[in-house]
């Protein structure tokens, strides 16, 4: 899936944006602390799901065959 401009540029969307990257930076800041594996598994899936959310605003790249 991918968003419209109107849809980039929207409140809510950035919105959104805004807390996934507050997010992301408080689950790294996390990440370096001293958890179990675990912990350290969840909390590497939950950035990684955050990150999913976040690319559905970034066009795929173009590949280009010769």
């Amino acid at each position: 899936m991918m968003l419209s401009d109107a849809e980039l540029n929207s409140p809510l969307w950035l919105k959104l944006l805004a807390h996934w990257n507050e997010e992301l930076s408080a689950l790294r800041s996390s990440n370096d602390g001293d958890l179990d594996e675990l912990k350290t598994a969840a909390l590497r899936g939950r950035i990684k799901q955050i990150k999913r959310d976040i690319e559905i605003g970034v066009a795929p790249k173009k590949i280009e065959v010769d």
